[in-house]
């Protein structure tokens, strides 16, 4: 799923027939990624192609606090540090984690 954040997804064909919402491991999908390494041209195509915008992961973050975490935000370094580091707590609030 990182691919976008290594440049190597496009916002057309392989995101065209993807499952948008889909989750890794840790309950991430692809916008807490295209977030995090500060690709606004994947995070509009993913919106676009109906991401949910407020999918948590196992840490309880949303895309958006991937961007904030990542220095994403108005005058962050783009795609400087990446996503956020690892776990920092654990979360209850989607239901594909116990």
């Amino acid at each position: 799923m990182d691919g976008a954040g290594a440049g190597g997804t496009r916002s057309g064909g392989a995101l065209a027939a993807a499952d948008v919402n889909l989750l890794d491991g840790g309950g991430r999908t692809a916008l807490h990624f295209a977030a995090g390494w500060g690709r606004v041209d994947v995070v509009a195509a993913l919106l676009a192609r109906g991401a949910l915008l407020e999918p948590r992961d196992m840490w309880c973050k949303a895309p958006v606090d991937w961007a904030l975490q990542a220095g994403q935000a108005a005058g962050g370094p783009r795609g400087a540090r990446g996503p956020p580091p690892g776990p920092t707590r654990a979360c209850n609030l989607n239901s594909h984690h116990p």
